[in-house]
């Protein structure tokens, strides 16, 4: 029995005392926005291919109703300000703020917030409460 192996480039390596190339997140291969820890199942269905956290999993297959475990319900005001409860989740970016995506933000305080005041979201994008309505920015 003879074994044939198609022919391959030269082979490379890498010295066992180099450090290990890590290559930067790239979003068009990665497809995770936030980079919160990816959903592996919805529902039994293995969905890990899609590399998405939950909020993002059903923003994309429309079940806003689906609420983040750990989403944001409240934002005070500051520069920057913070997203409350402590260690939860911010809005993936102001545009999502804006539209009560994964759920709506209450405002703290209701009032219109002073200059310079903001909320910076996952993405780095900021929003500010003007009294009625999140706007993206800093309040002027």
């Amino acid at each position: 029995m003879t074994l044939t192996l198609p022919a391959s480039p030269p082979a490379s390596f890498t010295p066992a005392h180099a450090l290990a190339h890590i290559p930067p997140y790239n979003d068009a291969i990665q497809n995770n926005p936030c980079g919160l820890p990816t959903l592996i199942t919805a529902g039994g269905v293995n969905v890990s291919a899609e590399n998405l956290c939950i909020t993002h999993w059903a923003m994309l297959h429309g079940q806003t109703d689906l609420k983040a475990p750990n989403a944001a319900t409240g934002a005070t005001a500051g520069a920057p300000g913070s997203f409350t409860p402590a260690g939860t989740a911010p809005p993936a970016s102001a545009a999502a703020l804006i539209a009560g995506s994964p759920v709506p933000i209450t405002a703290s305080p209701a009032t219109a917030w002073t200059t310079g005041q903001r909320v910076v979201c996952a993405d780095g994008s900021t929003a500010y409460w003007n009294g009625t309505a999140w706007v993206a920015g800093t309040a002027p």
